[in-house]
């Protein structure tokens, strides 16, 4: 009987010893893994909580990329948005400048010549474009400036255009003459250029008595659908 009791005895020692081996190695794992996810140092978990380099302080302040916001939100490092800021609430820096400011700022910047601004070439319909000099001019789709503006050199989008010449034949003293050498000709479309409408002539026939040799040349016009305004 003595024995048995003995021999209990030691297997509870071991269990012992076995959980008390179990308690100290789960603790270590608890150290490690809070120190390798701990704040940086000067901080202690009571004060912030981070992850994946956000943190939020007790404060309510939440850091990206710091430790240490002094602001609501304080981000270190470049902000990507996708989308509207809605909530009617402007953007500003500490020193004060907003998003706001910046449409302000760029609407009040001069066009080419200091006559119009950017804001003013929208409110009319337009497109602000560069130019060949330092400044910007307003595209309009349209064939003319409109009213108050006045075009930039000769800078349009055109559209082909063909002109059609025809012969034509007349009566004279008891004979016929007949225009021969009618002609077609076609100003070609280009993108946005200094280029002006562009011109060709082409061979036509008077449709009426008495003309010699009955034909002449015409000059066809290109055709726009934008024009540069300043």
């Amino acid at each position: 009987m003595k024995k048995y009791l003995i021999i209990i005895a030691v297997l509870f020692i071991g269990l012992v010893a076995a959980v008390f081996q179990y308690i100290n190695t789960f603790q270590s794992e608890i150290a490690e893994a809070y120190q390798a996810s701990k704040p940086t140092t000067g901080h202690a978990w009571s004060e912030m909580q981070c992850t994946a380099g956000i943190c939020v302080t007790a404060g309510n302040k939440v850091g990206i990329g710091t430790d240490n916001p002094s602001d609501k939100l304080n981000v270190v490092g470049n902000v990507g948005v996708t989308g509207t800021i809605t909530g009617g609430t402007d953007v500003c820096n500490g020193a004060g400048a907003c998003l706001s400011q910046i449409n302000s700022f760029i609407g009040s910047t001069a066009l080419v010549n200091n006559v119009h601004n950017y804001a003013a070439c929208t409110a009319a319909g337009g497109t602000v474009v560069d130019t060949d000099v330092s400044f910007k001019q307003c595209r309009f789709d349209s064939t003319t400036c409109p009213s108050g503006w006045a075009q930039y050199k000769s800078y349009v989008t055109r559209i082909e255009t063909t002109c059609v010449g025809s012969g034509g034949s007349y009566q004279s003293g008891g004979g016929y003459a007949v225009c021969y050498s009618p002609s077609n000709c076609t100003v070609s479309g280009s993108a946005w250029a200094n280029q002006g409408i562009g011109t060709c002539s082409y061979i036509g026939a008077f449709p009426y008595t008495g003309c010699s040799p009955c034909c002449s040349s015409g000059t066809c016009n290109g055709n726009i659908n934008q024009i540069g305004c300043y």
